[in-house]
């Protein structure tokens, strides 16, 4: 069996790890953990409160009794660039030598400053030259790199890859059939959203106004204190038969510029792809779980199925481990540990 990894996910609200091993056939999860987020942020200048942060981070992987220090963490997409590029065929070693160059011409900052990786996600028939490939880049800043490596050594784990939540979150989507589809993650202050076609990941856009933005719209409609509102979001969500509707209507103003950012992101794959349309939507992050999301989503962006991403699915679980209610929380540090 191979050795374990540690998928750690750091969100602004709550810090998620899994400890998963692989098997011949998937993957087997051994254990899993949340524990709150102490200073609210992923990365914080205060030496006071990155002590705080790296505290809470050994009492998650502790939970988990780790069987290895070997981690991969999660990156927020505010702190990574991804693009799809097209670029002429080339063998491996062209790709290689010229992807430096490439990337230049999409990513907006000096490339001397950023850690780069890319991979091919199509090319043309083998032995072809005719056509054009395409080519996933990511790149984040040196800085934040270093910083995250910084932080799990104080934590004493080695950090073999670093990459974003929704590449990661996108994993778990290994059984899915070759429609497109979009995966629209609701955290607690971004909503990331990532187009999913023929397995592999197309684009992605993320905006500055999620679970948190939610919460405050509902203070502000109905005059609640801010746990209130926090647990009316939990309880009532956007279904209209639920307290006549009133949640709904405090939080519509907010969810409602949410979806509109999302049809953005359908509507710049289906501009470049014409032939092929978004009918699916999978939701994930913590606010994900409010009732009525469905059908509301379905609604607003015209697709004909949302579901609740189950990272879950496909994998075994060690005896006496249970999904957990909120399941769909863990898709990042799922995906995360199920990288190679």
């Amino acid at each position: 069996m191979a050795e374990e990894i540690i998928g750690l996910d750091i969100g602004t609200s709550s810090l998620k790890a899994v400890a998963l091993k692989a098997t011949g056939k998937t993957f087997i999860v051994r254990a899993l953990s949340i524990v709150s987020n102490p200073i609210g942020r992923v990365l914080s200048d205060s030496a006071s409160e990155q002590e705080k942060l790296v505290a809470q981070i050994k009492t998650l992987i502790k939970n988990l009794q780790p069987e290895s220090n070997k981690i991969r963490v999660g990156l927020a997409e505010n702190q990574v660039f991804t693009r799809v590029i097209s670029v002429p065929v080339l063998s491996e070693s062209e790709l290689s030598s010229a992807i430096r160059w490439e990337a230049e011409q999409h990513i907006p900052v000096p490339i001397s400053e950023v850690q780069l990786d890319y991979t091919v996600l199509s090319r043309p028939t083998k032995g072809t030259r005719e056509g054009s490939m395409e080519v996933l880049l990511v790149a984040a800043k040196q800085d934040t790199v270093n910083r995250f490596a910084d932080m799990m050594s104080f934590v004493g784990m080695e950090v073999i890859g670093i990459e974003p939540g929704l590449l990661a979150s996108s994993r778990c989507f290994s059984l899915n059939g070759e429609t497109p589809l979009l995966l629209a993650n609701i955290g607690a202050t971004t909503s990331d959203f990532a187009v999913i076609s023929e397995k592999r990941l197309n684009l992605t856009y993320s905006v500055p106004m999620a679970g948190v933005a939610l919460t405050r719209s509902i203070e502000s409609n109905l005059g609640l204190a801010a746990m209130q509102a926090e647990e009316y979001k939990r309880a009532y969500g956007i279904d209209p038969r639920l307290m006549e509707g009133k949640v709904r209507n405090g939080l519509m103003p907010v969810f409602s510029a949410i979806m509109s950012e999302a049809k953005k992101a359908i509507n710049a794959f289906e501009s470049v792809k014409r032939n092929k349309k978004i009918q699916q939507v999978v939701l994930s992050g913590g606010s994900a779980l409010m009732p009525g999301i469905s059908t509301e989503t379905a609604s607003q962006l015209g697709v004909s199925e949302v579901v609740l991403i189950n990272p879950f699915q496909g994998l075994d679980l060690s005896p006496g481990l249970k999904i957990p209610a909120e399941a769909t929380v863990y898709s990042v540090a799922i995906g995360l540990a199920m990288g190679v």
